[in-house]
């Protein structure tokens, strides 16, 4: 006679946390897929506000007469609307503006994040001739 020792669940409860242990890490694995896509989507909207931003302030100082040597500070809100309070700002954009002697005024901008350790998220060259 066969006579069985157990109700044959052991077997069953292990194939139970093989599963459950599988589908905890594909779980963790999208988790972390999807946390990363959300940062690059932020840093490329982050991106494309501060490509806009440094585009208009090049076209007003290409269309302004006044000369003003040196460095200039600009501040942002999270929505990227300017601000004059520095509390406030969320991005900050420095310009530094050169004169040459043929008449030729270089601007350099670049927008970071506010902080002592922003980063960097985009710098443009600007230049244009005044006439003497």
């Amino acid at each position: 006679m066969n006579k069985r020792s157990g109700s044959g669940s052991g077997i069953f409860l292990m194939e139970m946390m093989v599963v459950v242990f599988f589908f905890m890490l594909c779980a963790s694995t999208c988790i972390l897929a999807f946390a990363k896509s959300d940062r690059m989507s932020r840093l490329a909207w982050e991106r494309d506000h501060a490509v806009s931003a440094a585009q208009s302030v090049a076209e007003v100082w290409k269309l302004s007469e006044e000369q003003q040597e040196g460095e200039q500070s600009l501040y942002w809100n999270a929505d990227w609307e300017e601000t004059e309070n520095q509390s406030e700002a969320v991005y900050t954009g420095s310009l530094t503006e050169t004169s040459k002697e043929d008449g030729i005024q270089n601007l350099q901008i670049v927008i970071r994040e506010a902080g002592e350790d922003g980063e960097e998220l985009f710098a443009l060259d600007a230049a244009k001739y005044v006439r003497p």
